[in-house]
């Protein structure tokens, strides 16, 4: 590369010149990549209903694979360009730029090399957080966050996100926090994890920052909804109706909602082992208001859960 040229160059003048012509040549080259990428995606490609005129059988299958390893390659190439400018911002001590660069490599790298992505966002966190910017920081750790959660890896997701969380809350921008807290509820009360006790405090914790302002605490009601289904399916009905009774006495207008009393009715069939009645009052409370794919999913552990122990019961007798 012109920039390696750059850095090996010899001058009677300060090495910082050596740098910032560096920056420049490496930026260029980084972003002629970041054009060789976009083109790849024009390439012809039968599953994107663009053929040439004369493409044979066996062109139609290279094409694609070819596009993609350009992808790929440009990708990395453009990523590997911007770390090297990051590099040199380092040494002629500016880290916002730096930073900034380091960001840019962790976008090249994300689709083809997470690993490698993650690294670049830690090296950009770090210098956002020496310099204050714990906004941004907080920002670029959910970004690591996210890469965790699509490669499954659900406890690393949760540390970062929760390191997220902790950044926004510093700055005082608890929406973004509680975006971030909601996360790790999720993945919490996930059957593989089944953290419900962390899951519970999290949906409590934003339900109540919810009653602290007039616009959000109609929320809270959803949030409180969702902490009953985590303990309902720890199987304690008698936390059940402790937790229902905090809540009425926390928001005064949660004894009257519909949420309420189908968390009342879920923990009345939970004690009577009564599966028929749990499926159709869940069935009611869907045709009202649908039940997304995380409330299906635990209310299906308390059904088997009450399928379970209601055999137990029959035995026992």
């Amino acid at each position: 590369m012109q920039g390696d040229a750059e850095l090996k160059r010899w001058s009677l003048f300060a090495s910082s010149s050596k740098f910032e012509a560096a920056v420049d040549c490496f930026q260029k080259a980084a972003n002629c990549y970041k054009m060789v990428k976009k083109c790849a995606y024009c390439l012809p490609s039968p599953a994107a209903g663009i053929v040439l005129p004369h493409c044979t059988p066996a062109h139609r299958l290279v094409l694609p694979r070819f596009a993609t390893l350009v992808r790929t390659c440009a990708g990395q190439e453009a990523g590997d360009a911007f770390s090297r400018c990051a590099d040199c911002q380092t040494h002629l001590k500016s880290p916002h730029e730096a930073a900034t660069f380091y960001v840019e490599a962790a976008n090249c790298f994300k689709k083809v090399d997470p690993s490698s992505a993650m690294n670049f966002f830690r090296n950009a966190i770090a210098l956002y957080c020496e310099l204050g910017r714990f906004t941004t920081a907080a920002k670029h750790q959910q970004a690591i966050a996210e890469l965790h959660e699509e490669d499954g890896e659900l406890t690393e997701a949760i540390e970062n996100y929760q390191q997220a969380s902790d950044y926004y809350l510093g700055e005082d921008a608890k929406a973004k926090s509680n975006a971030c807290l909601l996360k790790i509820a999720t993945f919490a009360s996930d059957e593989k994890i089944a953290n419900y006790d962390r899951a519970i405090d999290i949906f409590e914790q934003v339900a109540e920052t919810c009653l602290e302002k007039p616009l959000t605490k109609y929320n809270a009601k959803g949030y409180y909804l969702q902490a009953g289904f985590c303990v309902l399916c720890k199987g304690d009905t008698v936390a059940m109706r402790q937790k229902l009774d905090r809540y009425k006495d926390k928001d005064l207008t949660f004894a009257d909602c519909r949420e309420c009393k189908f968390l009342e009715d879920l923990t009345q069939d939970c004690e009577d082992y009564n599966v028929d009645d749990f499926t159709e009052h869940v069935y009611a409370f869907d045709n009202i208001s649908k039940l997304d794919a995380w409330k299906t999913s635990i209310l299906l552990r308390v059904k088997k859960a009450i399928e379970s122990t209601g055999d137990d019961a029959v035995d026992l007798t």
